[in-house]
């Protein structure tokens, strides 16, 4: 079962950026990341072609309601056999995993750090997801 979500830092020059996180409930490790400055449904559907393996692992897949996963990118995400489903209205502890991985992420990254640009805030997410 994979849990994903979104979430946002902010630059030192006021550049919003959206980072992408997909987990492994089971394992609680991170399958896939990246970040953008503008996720569309294209560029939303590309971490999970590069993060999922051909061998049909997962089965389940947990994600909000958020505007940025649109019916294209479930419809991408059942031809990849996968099951979407979707948390309750304003219900953040339906994906509990997600939530508390991206807590733990905004304590100990930029709530210390500010990252300068795009390249800065992934060299910083790189260093602590790897450690």
């Amino acid at each position: 079962m994979l849990a994903c979500d979104f979430f946002i830092v902010v630059t030192a020059t006021f550049q919003r950026l959206y980072v992408f996180v997909l987990l492994d409930i089971g394992t609680r490790q991170i399958v896939h990341w990246n970040l953008t400055d503008h996720p569309g449904s294209e560029w939303t559907i590309q971490p999970f072609r590069n993060g999922l393996t051909l061998d049909g692992t997962y089965r389940f897949l947990v994600h909000d309601r958020d505007g940025i996963f649109a019916p294209a990118v479930d419809e991408a995400l059942r031809s990849m056999s996968l099951e979407v489903l979707k948390t309750p209205v304003r219900a953040p502890q339906a994906n509990a995993y997600g939530e508390r991985f991206i807590g733990t992420v905004r304590r100990e990254c930029p709530d210390w750090m500010i990252p300068l640009n795009e390249r800065h805030l992934r060299s910083i997410l790189a260093e602590w997801i790897s450690s």
